[in-house]
């Protein structure tokens, strides 16, 4: 029982003054909550529904929903044309759209919207119009920055060719084309001040890159050899990338992309995370460790794979490709799975299942802090902290991610090849086996169907840890999510 305060005893005491009225004795401290057991977890998760807050019909054809301040920004199709739309986060109510692609050469890429502030603090985002030909010859993609929540145009800056635009620090970044003695003209790497629209180019770009925004909060330098932690969009703190490397492995590997992972040492209040590599045609692999605090390097090793990002578990499986979730063998096999303390290295517990075999159909089907191993042809739950494993809870609803398609024009312009493209992703109600099933998501599926979760005007990771503190799903802060299905978009608030 929580303690009344002072103030309370004397009201309740006021009318009985002359009867010598006595306070009640001292309750004593706040009982300590018995924690869930590993059933009643996963039965919470992945065995009750949950119904959306609103769900708003449309076709969506981005990688993920976005939102800032009250205002939620989505990629959607129809009529022919894609568009930026923006919704009121917590009504789903339309606000604006304007045509809008994600960039040209990129056009291919997941689709998702970009988000900064001006010096006043305003939310601000940016359409990609279709190309159109300027009076030189050249095309170029009319480039409007926006008010995120009315639409209105601000000032913006001239129209250029462009491929991926993201987010940075110098507020947006996007790979900018621009003519030269060359026919096939120069790409670079530009900056664009969302408050002046000031698009600054930078050095010319080939093949890789020099910076990789990661997560949210990670952003990797390959030529300026850093890696630097982000809240909100300010730089917390920036470490040398080579001190936390591997023997014999350096900044240039990851100049062409990789592959990666992340997982933290505690998802609620973490204090310490890692990220799993592997460079193209496996020219570098491994792992490291680093403190949340100030990025001070805890451990590097060669040998060390995740068999899913956000879950400190080893993998066995030698062959782990480049796939976020490593995919198990097609005939049952005896697997060992081995527990890692992140802020050590050290392996924690070793745990075997008999009958291991694939289970890659659904994706999303883990739960936080869990691995989900379909063993015996059964879902079991390892815990990341003891390796336990915990049968799945009857009628578990996972999610199951799959890309969406739409027609357009090859470069975004009218005069190339009416064309397919597959630029984003959608969620959808499965079994703990990854078979699709009718009717609400869990909130396992909830959170597993979107990168990031919403409360009190923070930005958290929602399943998908990417290396800040998770949402927990079960505690009494209310949090909101965005889900792409492939009849809308619904928001949850749990």
């Amino acid at each position: 029982m929580r303690r009344r305060s002072a103030s309370l005893l004397l009201l309740a005491c006021a009318p009985l003054l002359l009867t010598s009225c006595v306070p009640e004795p001292d309750a004593g401290p706040t009982p300590t909550p018995t924690p869930l057991t590993e059933e009643q977890v996963l039965s919470s998760m992945l065995g009750e529904t949950v119904e959306p807050e609103w769900t708003v019909a449309l076709e969506s054809v981005g990688s993920e929903v976005v939102r800032i301040d009250d205002v939620v920004l989505l990629y959607t199709t129809h009529d022919e044309g894609t568009y930026l739309q923006a919704l009121d986060a917590e009504s789903g109510d339309t606000l604006w759209e304007a045509p809008a692609t994600s960039g040209a050469s990129g056009v291919d890429d997941p689709w998702a919207p970009v988000v900064a502030r001006d010096a006043e603090g305003d939310a601000v985002t940016m359409t990609v119009g279709a190309a159109e030909q300027q009076a030189d010859g050249n095309w170029a993609h009319p480039l409007t920055l926006r008010d995120a929540r009315t639409g209105e145009a601000r000032p913006s800056p001239a129209a250029t060719w462009v491929s991926t635009v993201w987010e940075c620090d110098e507020g947006l970044c996007l790979y900018a084309w621009e003519p030269s003695d060359d026919p096939e003209g120069i790409w670079r790497e530009a900056t664009l001040d969302v408050g002046s629209a000031e698009l600054v180019p930078g050095e010319e770009t080939g093949g890789s890159t020099g910076s990789w925004q990661m997560t949210d909060n990670l952003l990797l330098g390959v030529d300026e050899d850093y890696l630097a932690w982000r809240v909100d969009g300010e730089e917390v703190w920036r470490t040398t990338l080579s001190d936390l490397l591997p023997d014999g492995v350096s900044p240039d590997v990851f100049g062409g992309g990789f592959s990666f992972r992340v997982a933290v040492d505690e998802p609620f209040a973490p204090t310490a995370a890692m990220i799993d590599f592997e460079a193209p045609d496996g020219a570098a692999a491994g792992a490291f460790a680093f403190a949340l605090d100030d990025g001070h390097p805890l451990w590097a090793h060669d040998d060390i794979v995740l068999c899913s990002s956000g879950v400190a578990i080893l993998c066995p499986l030698e062959d782990v490709g480049a796939a976020d979730d490593v995919e198990a063998p097609d005939e049952p096999v005896a697997q060992t799975y081995r527990g890692l303390d992140v802020a050590t290295g050290e392996e924690t517990w070793s745990t075997t299942l008999d009958e291991v075999t694939t289970g890659a159909e659904a994706p999303a089907a883990n739960a936080i802090g869990y691995l989900r191993v379909i063993d015996g042809g059964a879902a079991m739950y390892l815990a990341a902290d003891t390796g336990e494993a915990t049968p799945s809870p009857e009628g578990a609803i996972t999610a199951c991610i799959e890309e969406t398609t739409w027609m357009g024009y090859e470069n975004a312009r009218s005069t190339d090849e009416w064309t397919e493209f597959s630029t984003g992703v959608v969620a959808s109600p499965c079994d703990a086996t990854g078979e699709p099933v009718a009717g609400a998501f869990s909130r396992s599926a909830v959170v597993s169907s979107t990168p990031s979760a919403w409360r009190d005007g923070e930005e958290l990771s929602s399943a998908a840890v990417l290396g800040g503190a998770t949402e927990d799903p079960l505690d009494d802060s209310a949090a909101w999510y965005y889900v792409a299905t492939d009849g809308g978009v619904e928001a949850y608030r749990f």
